[in-house]
């Protein structure tokens, strides 16, 4: 029987708290405990100088060792970590999550022997580092965001939709027909944040979203909106149903056509502050729904309701 730090996945713990249960330092990702037979594993996201990358499949993390400057190598706790694969030690897997605040992700396997790869150091030059393959027994998954993480998503939300603001012919082909593609497709390239892979929008799928709904308010085709400045069509904005945010939960990519709804202004800040949203979302849910589960999708209205709270 191993150690039972009496964590529930998911729960989100102080540091201080990290080194009462264990017993391990508060400064290194990779912590030991001499009276113990187990490793905590700490991901901080906010160190640049450690290009730790998760996989799609949210389990498979590869994570960089220990040392800032120069080659790192294989001993000290570097090699503790790699001796796993011949001992019993067990791995405890957390998470940084924003100042002080650490998710703790369960227990993790170390899958293969590290491999030399090829980053960055703290003084901006390249040098050789250990990336060891972990796997975590449970998936990692967030339908709750922390502030941080809102604030984060909000700014790159932001971000998308200032940039419909001033569209016009030039960015849009009113000879070409679109189509939805009806199939999965993948995500594109990540950055993390506050312990959260953000995936970054494509502008021209969000064009192509408006194009395909007739510059038309999805929710309701007979509201009323003014016509764009620089284009002779109603201003309506692109949404994504499923917000972007959690992409994390899903194997493919959520910036699909048949995921970005055609809003009014109104009804836009209606899905996002108002008390009726969920009326709007329903309906919305309806009309995509089974064209969602042909891109690889699939979402019940509940876990949907839960990403609006």
């Amino acid at each position: 029987m191993g150690f039972d730090p009496g964590l529930e996945i998911g729960e989100m713990i102080s540091n201080q708290k990290i080194h009462d249960i264990f017993g391990v330092d508060m400064q290194q990702g990779i912590r030991t405990s001499k009276d113990h037979n187990y490793i905590v594993i700490v991901l901080k996201n906010d160190n640049g100088e450690y290009q730790d990358t998760w996989n799609d499949d949210g389990y498979r993390i590869n994570y960089t060792g220990v040392g800032q400057i120069g080659d790192q190598k294989l001993n000290g706790r570097n090699k503790t970590l790699r001796d796993v694969l011949y001992n019993n030690k067990e791995l405890f897997f957390f998470e940084k999550d924003s100042p002080n605040k650490y998710v703790y992700r369960g227990l993790c396997d170390l899958e293969d022997e590290p491999k030399i790869s090829i980053q960055l150091d703290k003084n901006g030059n390249d040098r050789k580092v250990y990336v060891f393959p972990l796997k975590l027994h449970t998936r990692r998954k967030e339908l709750v965001h922390s502030l941080e993480q809102e604030k984060e998503f909000e700014i790159e939300e932001r971000k998308y939709d200032l940039t419909f603001n001033s569209i016009g012919k030039k960015d849009i082909k009113f000879n070409k027909k679109i189509e939805y593609k009806l199939k999965p497709r993948k995500k594109t390239k990540s950055i993390m944040k506050y312990g959260t892979i953000i995936y970054k929008r494509n502008k021209l799928i969000g064009i192509n979203a408006l194009k395909k709904a007739k510059f038309q308010c999805e929710y309701d085709i007979l509201h009323e909106s003014f016509v764009r400045k620089n284009l002779d069509v109603k201003y309506t904005e692109p949404h994504h149903l499923i917000p972007m945010s959690f992409s994390d939960q899903f194997d493919f990519s959520l910036d699909i056509e048949e995921n970005i709804v055609s809003l009014c202004s109104d009804c836009h800040n209606l899905i996002h502050y108002g008390r009726d949203r969920y009326v709007l979302l329903r309906r919305l849910f309806e009309q995509r729904k089974n064209l969602l589960k042909q891109c690889g999708i699939e979402i019940t209205f509940e876990e949907l309701k839960q990403m609006y709270k």
